[in-house]
């Protein structure tokens, strides 16, 4: 493999293209999303059972989520089939 100083300007666009690709390809797939394996998802599901006011029994304290207590979340219904969602995160330091 030849050293990056000796390669002419179409050989190292074409290296530090190939990097960027391989990067996002990485990254694209570390994002994915999906069910977890033998997890099902609820069919149908009738998003309205779920609007209304909840209240988080427990949580993992996120960076911004630290020293809070009391949080809830408010799910409405927003009349194009997506719930608008509502969670006010307020300090309500532990002692």
């Amino acid at each position: 493999m030849k050293q990056i100083a000796n390669m002419n300007n179409a050989e190292k666009n074409l290296l530090y293209l190939s990097l960027a690709l391989s990067t996002c390809l990485i990254l694209f797939n570390a994002c994915k999303v999906s069910i977890p394996k033998g997890a099902k998802a609820v069919k149908p599901f009738d998003s309205k059972r779920y609007l209304g006011k909840w209240y988080e029994i427990a949580h993992l304290d996120f960076k911004y989520e630290k020293n809070l207590d009391n949080v809830t979340a408010t799910y409405t219904e927003k009349k194009v089939d997506n719930p608008l969602i509502i969670n006010p995160l307020l300090p309500n330091f532990k002692q």
